[in-house]
């Protein structure tokens, strides 16, 4: 399986046996770091060898590439592959993990380290990921635009980050930058005015359905009863065909159990046809998962399957020009 979010919830810390006491113990002890309300940053030594790599770049190097990811904490980067921090050529700073550069990019100070922003992170991930496997020894890969994708959504559910900063990053970048071109194709596909995905398996499911030409799916809608009473915020909704994605916290939560399969209950009730796929199923049967929608969308909603267009984007300027 891929690198999980490296935000848990306090709900996902709960389900695999912690208490409300061990994770404040945690907290105090900086086992875990809360980033925001409900969400914690795991600790790690990896995190000391960045440390470690300011202290030889200093007073003026920072935090970059995917140690920049991790830092912020966006999906896809569960942990340092390799520490990196940059310094302006002019510092004398060298040895391993240490990068030297002409420019020094838009910089932000998070969690008491110098570290390039999201959105500078994000044009230069587009620069240095690479495709890898859904999972171990599976043929298939995931593109580094569906990887930038996948950081990219978690850094707008955070709010780490908005579309019309990232859009700004790219715009100001030379059209040569290595990444601009990558962080521009994500944001140029993506439709127009979309709240974020809720996690990352919800992001995987949007992209397969992507990549099988299936229409672009509305994200968190509310459905309303007869009486326009808020019956349940779905996931992923194309027509009257509703997707949710259901992680290992759903299996472990037997109130949230319940409460999903009312709701479903209730959807089914107002003509909705509702589909759960498993996060296995997701990465691991993506041609199954495909083939249901599919086959759903063709026996209650055909005219649906023709509307393959995306939504209108959110165009550039320079992409305009």
């Amino acid at each position: 399986m891929p690198d999980t979010p490296i935000y848990p919830s306090t709900r996902s810390l709960q389900s695999s046996g912690e208490t409300k006491r061990t994770i404040a113990d945690a907290v105090n002890n900086r086992q875990l770091e809360r980033i925001c309300k409900g969400h914690y940053l795991p600790m790690s030594v990896e995190t000391d060898e960045v440390d470690r790599l300011l202290a030889r770049a200093s007073p003026n190097g920072w935090v970059g590439r995917a140690s920049a990811a991790q830092l912020w904490g966006l999906d896809e980067f569960g942990g340092f592959d390799r520490a990196t921090v940059v310094a302006p050529m002019s510092s004398g700073a060298r040895g391993p993990g240490i990068v030297r550069t002409r420019t020094t990019p838009e910089l932000a100070v998070h969690r008491s380290r110098q570290v390039t922003t999201v959105a500078e992170t994000l044009v230069d991930l587009g620069a240095r990921l690479r495709a890898r496997r859904r999972w171990i020894n599976d043929p298939e890969l995931i593109s580094p635009t569906d990887r930038v994708e996948l950081a990219m959504e978690s850094a707008i559910r955070f709010g780490l980050c908005r579309i019309e900063d990232m859009m700004t990053a790219v715009e100001q970048s030379s059209p040569r930058r290595p990444g601009r071109s990558t962080l521009e194709a994500v944001l140029i596909r993506r439709p127009s005015d979309t709240p974020a995905t809720e996690s990352y398996l919800e992001t995987r499911m949007v992209q397969l359905l992507r990549a099988a030409q299936l229409p672009d799916p509305q994200r968190q809608v509310v459905i309303l009863d007869a009486d326009g009473i808020a019956v349940s915020r779905v996931d992923l909704l194309i027509g009257t065909v509703v997707i949710a994605t259901d992680g290992l916290a759903f299996h472990t939560d037997r109130e949230q159990f319940e409460r999903d399969r009312r709701q479903w209950s209730m959807l089914t009730a107002l003509g909705h046809h509702v589909l759960v796929f498993t996060a296995p199923q997701v990465e691991r049967q993506p041609r199954y998962v495909e083939s249901t929608v599919r086959d759903l969308l063709r026996r209650h909603d055909p005219r649906i399957l023709s509307q393959r267009g995306r939504s209108a984007p959110v165009l550039l300027r320079n992409a305009a020009a």
